[in-house]
């Protein structure tokens, strides 16, 4: 029993985190050769495993990920780029290749001159090591191509407030309004039942948030202005609404894939 909960932990940390996987094998042989030092075994190896795995995230993994041609997105707040969530940086899901990242960097410095109370908020991008190597639940950040931005809100219809209302970024959906064409109900029509699962995974108030068309429409103006971004997914009825209908290179992303109404999707 003991090596089957030692195998599912394994698959499960190597899926979230690709490197949780390497560092339980390492905290495994470490305990073993300390057995006899150990006092309380079971504390005492999870806390080799959070001192290997934050070594490793924080000091290793970026090091060896540049031998992979890339790097980490910024993790602690700058003054226009930043993540969303401490959950993408402490998995190993903040990495981009170097030409990403110098695109992303000249976005936000450009988007905060506009609005000098905001920056730009990254969700989910790619894991450092090796392509194809899938960033589950996503299909496609597997290259160091790709990478989630998380769209702007408005609390209770008045403050702005520069975070996200979930603890990913990912859930808290901008619905179609009265007239809108509401891409959800059709992907599940269609038997896409997964279409909207994130937002069955988050307890927010749907009353609290709303769109910050503004400094969304302006970051999207400047995506759409940059020639290294080749595609960027959003809902079509926030491409609509926000009065990007007749640009190309926002796209729906296709309904074997999650609603886009929570975040915007970029790739070289």
């Amino acid at each position: 029993m003991y090596r089957v909960i030692n195998i599912l932990l394994f698959v499960l940390l190597t899926i979230v985190s690709q490197t949780g996987g390497i560092i339980l094998l390492i905290t495994l042989i470490v305990k073993k050769h300390a057995h006899a030092h150990l006092k309380y075994k079971w504390f005492s190896g999870l806390t080799i495993f959070t001192v290997l795995y934050l070594l490793s995230t924080f000091i290793f993994v970026p090091f060896i990920a540049e031998k992979f041609g890339r790097v980490s997105l910024p993790v602690f707040p700058n003054s226009s780029l930043a993540p969303a969530s401490f959950t993408s940086y402490l998995l190993n899901r903040n990495y981009v290749r170097k030409e990403l990242k110098r695109e992303l960097l000249i976005i936000s410095e450009n988007f905060h001159s506009e609005f000098p109370d905001s920056k730009i908020l990254y969700l989910d991008a790619n894991f450092p090591f090796f392509n194809q190597f899938p960033l589950l639940p996503h299909l496609s950040h597997d290259d160091g191509e790709k990478v989630d931005l998380a769209l702007f809100y408005l609390k209770n219809n008045e403050s702005y407030q520069n975070k996200v209302p979930t603890l990913t970024g990912y859930g808290y959906y901008i619905n179609p309004e009265r007239g809108e064409f509401n891409q959800n109900e059709f992907c599940k029509t269609k038997g896409n039942n997964f279409y909207d699962f994130a937002g069955k995974l988050v307890f927010v108030n749907k009353n609290n948030y709303r769109l910050a068309a503004k400094r969304t429409k302006f970051l999207l103006q400047l995506l759409i202005a940059d020639r290294k971004i080749k595609k960027i997914f959003l809902e079509p009825h926030l491409k609509n609404r926000l009065g990007f209908t007749t640009v190309d290179k926002i796209r729906f992303q296709g309904c074997h894939s999650v609603r886009h109404d929570d975040h915007i999707h970029i790739q070289l």
